[in-house]
């Protein structure tokens, strides 16, 4: 039947019960082609209504692409670089950044929990105090959560109108960006002075380890924290190892 739909009026079989002749299929046949013609043609019609089988079709509207100057972006990863290899204690180039979630170089070394909100002088006393002994400054976060700004921050505070806080032969110290380390050691406040007993491990998929450790907190120096701690910890271990900390700042517990 070529394809075609065959269409029965209700009243074909309506005469007394006569069967339909081959006139009568004829007509039906006729009669079904052109229905289906006519559908098609309505189909193709501008304006006329979807087929409802037929899944409908979603065209994003076109919208343009910022584009984004090579030469800005370049010049603005550089000069990234450069607030980068200035953030160090004593002179400019060539200092770590500080780095988010990165644990102190010496696992046992002091932990100095700083803010920037802090007295400049007292952050620039503590990162040289820390510097000569070989800890780490710990940061919760980041400025503005920039990375930039929290660089271009240290930079000021460190170096202000461009000059080194200390001779270009001083040791500098790490930093750490970690909120990690103030939940693990219950810092409420800053400066807060850590000294790890045992090494600061790295949290994994467990948790966040605690060490043994010393902690004192308040508005002093490292070399006046170390002092106290070489003086009143009850732990022998920790009383030796503040003892030999001071030592090397110059501090009589």
């Amino acid at each position: 039947m070529g394809g075609a739909v065959l269409l029965v009026a209700h009243g074909a079989l309506a005469d007394g019960g006569r069967a339909p002749t081959a006139v009568d299929l004829d007509a039906a046949r006729r009669q079904s082609v052109d229905a289906v013609e006519d559908a098609r043609r309505a189909l193709a019609a501008p304006g006329t209504a979807r087929d409802p089988r037929t899944p409908p079709t979603t065209t994003a509207p076109h919208r343009k692409l910022p584009q984004v100057p090579t030469d800005a972006l370049t010049a603005d990863q550089a000069a990234l670089r450069a607030l980068l290899d200035q953030v160090r204690v004593g002179t400019s180039p060539s200092a770590p950044a500080p780095e988010s979630g990165a644990m102190p170089p010496d696992p046992t070394a002091p932990l100095v929990f700083v803010s920037l909100s802090m007295p400049d002088a007292l952050f620039r006393a503590l990162a040289d105090e820390a510097g000569r002994v070989g800890g780490t400054l710990v940061l919760r976060g980041l400025v503005d959560d920039s990375l930039r700004e929290t660089v271009v921050r240290l930079r000021a505070v460190l170096a202000p109108d461009g000059q080194a806080s200390a001779p270009a032969s001083a040791p500098e110290p790490a930093f750490a960006i970690d909120p990690t380390l103030f939940q693990r050691f219950a810092v409420a406040a800053v400066p807060t002075f850590v000294l790890p007993l045992t090494p600061v491990a790295a949290c994994d998929s467990t948790g966040c380890p605690v060490p043994e450790h010393v902690r004192l907190a308040g508005s002093v120096s490292l070399r006046h924290a170390l002092g106290v701690i070489a003086r009143d910890a009850r732990d022998p271990m920790a009383r030796d190892l503040a003892d030999a900390l001071a030592a090397r700042l110059g501090a009589q517990p």
